[in-house]
């Protein structure tokens, strides 16, 4: 659950283990690319992230916003690159996870809470999140290693959905 605030968002959560990873991964890959993390509040098992009213998620661009794609596309690929140079697996990439700001041609990964370090054994994890239109049949089925497949795998579902 998150609630809204004009100058950031708090994310709240039923298990401490996926607070503290979720935390570890934005940490991890703190970049400008990359949601803020502002505090965690261990009682509260909560997270408070940046907020970015300027942007909005790519789920918003219009049919006539196509060419401001192009010109993101490249900025998305860093950001998901950038994530994978820190150890990370991003775990989630969809239009609604990456936020842009169409002034400054910015984006943002947000919601890393299907993160997992790269090489992680899915077969030892206990449970796991993802959206299963974007995910590789490997994250669906919770078998082999988390790997930065899964978020290229993603990346291009996204683009097959755009371009049909």
């Amino acid at each position: 659950m998150m609630n809204v605030n004009p100058t950031y968002l708090v994310k709240h959560y039923f298990c401490q283990e996926e607070m503290w990873r979720e935390w570890q991964a934005v940490n991890a890959c703190h970049s400008f690319c990359i949601q803020k993390a502002i505090a965690i509040d261990e009682k509260k098992q909560a997270i408070y992230f940046e907020y970015y009213s300027a942007f909005r998620s790519l789920n918003e661009l219009r049919d006539q916003e196509l060419n401001l794609l192009i010109c993101l596309l490249p900025k998305i690929v860093h950001a998901i690159s950038h994530c994978h140079q820190q150890g990370w697996v991003h775990g989630d990439i969809k239009p609604s996870n990456i936020l842009f700001d169409e002034e400054n041609t910015s984006v943002r990964l947000i919601d890393f809470g299907a993160s997992y370090p790269i090489g992680v054994n899915r077969a030892l994890l206990p449970a796991w999140q993802l959206t299963p239109m974007f995910s590789s049949s490997n994250q669906k089925l919770g078998v082999g290693y988390v790997e930065e497949d899964d978020d290229w795998y993603a990346l291009e579902k996204m683009m097959q959905q755009i371009d049909s």
